[in-house]
């Protein structure tokens, strides 16, 4: 009778390891969601097609209120899945190592897209269209918690009205 004890007990105890797990895995998965622009001319066809506006995050490592914005805004919006049809979000990581590809296969380094899109520090939220002009003031660092999920919106909903309304052949973006 005790080895039958033992034996379920074990047997409990993997079922909820497991079930543990794969919890994990699937929260996992849901914060990859936030994808890094690595090929901007990509990005760019992409956001075309989809007609919608762009939010590029601006982020560097070791930035604390970059994951605050990350963990509590941008996550948030992406796994809520109510931002598909207004906006594509995108991580610009602004490390030193951080390459990233315009048209032509050209690659330019983080630094200089950074001075490119004047990023004065970090986080920085830019709102663009396709040809990464600015569509609705931009919203640099972290401050006021309560209103910045609001800010985040309303830059969202003035440049998805732009999109829709406007059509611009002016390219904004590095060439």
């Amino acid at each position: 009778m005790r080895l039958i004890n033992k034996l379920l007990t074990l047997l409990l105890s993997s079922i909820y390891l497991y079930s543990i797990s794969t919890s994990q895995l699937q929260a996992s998965d849901k914060y990859s969601q936030l994808k890094p622009a690595n090929d901007l001319d990509q990005l760019r066809h992409e956001t075309k097609l989809k007609k919608l506006p762009l939010l590029l995050f601006f982020t560097t490592e070791d930035c604390p209120f970059c994951e605050r914005v990350k963990s509590d805004y941008i996550l948030p919006m992406l796994i809520s899945g109510e931002y598909t049809d207004r906006v594509v979000i995108r991580e610009m990581p602004m490390n030193s190592w951080n390459y990233f590809q315009t048209a032509k296969y050209k690659k330019i380094p983080a630094i200089q897209l950074r001075s490119h899109f004047k990023v004065p520090f970090f986080p920085v939220l830019l709102f663009t269209n396709y040809n990464y002009c600015e569509l609705s003031e931009r919203i640099i660092g972290f401050n006021t918690p309560s209103l910045y999920g609001g800010r985040i919106d309303s830059a969202i909903d003035e440049s998805l009205k732009k999109v829709q309304t406007m059509q611009s052949n002016k390219f904004c973006g590095i060439k």
